[in-house]
């Protein structure tokens, strides 16, 4: 799969990969700059995927801003995502990468931005 050619055409395949469920496609999508993650074992990507699956599954999503450029590096951007699920509603951020090859993919998804996470929602 070719990395996308914009950080919104990645959020947007990774978020649909997310909604479907489909594993492959998200682990197709995530790397750093150097392109895809590749080099790790079957097991522990899909293990990964699949958590990642979880805690950002959702019905809807929505943009509220990005892609903004990241204080710490110059080829990373953050989105903040509105996640929609069941009676539960949560922003979320993305960082997403320019790799060496001139494409995008995801770097990370902040599992650890909110402490409700969507299983687990709606708070009391």
């Amino acid at each position: 799969m070719p990395e996308p050619k914009s950080p919104n055409v990645l959020l947007s395949r990774f978020l649909d990969a997310v909604k479907a469920k489909d594993t492959r496609t998200m682990a197709a999508l995530w790397g750093t700059a150097d392109g895809p993650w590749r080099k790790v074992p079957d097991a522990y990507r899909d293990s990964v995927m699949t958590s990642f699956q979880i805690y950002l599954r959702h019905d809807t999503y929505k943009v509220l801003d990005g892609p903004l450029p990241s204080s710490s590096d110059s080829r990373v951007m953050t989105f903040h995502v509105e996640l929609e699920a069941p009676q539960c509603t949560r922003s979320q951020p993305f960082d997403v990468i320019k790799t060496k090859g001139g494409g995008w993919l995801m770097f990370n998804v902040h599992l650890e931005a909110e402490g409700s996470v969507i299983p687990y929602c709606p708070r009391p």
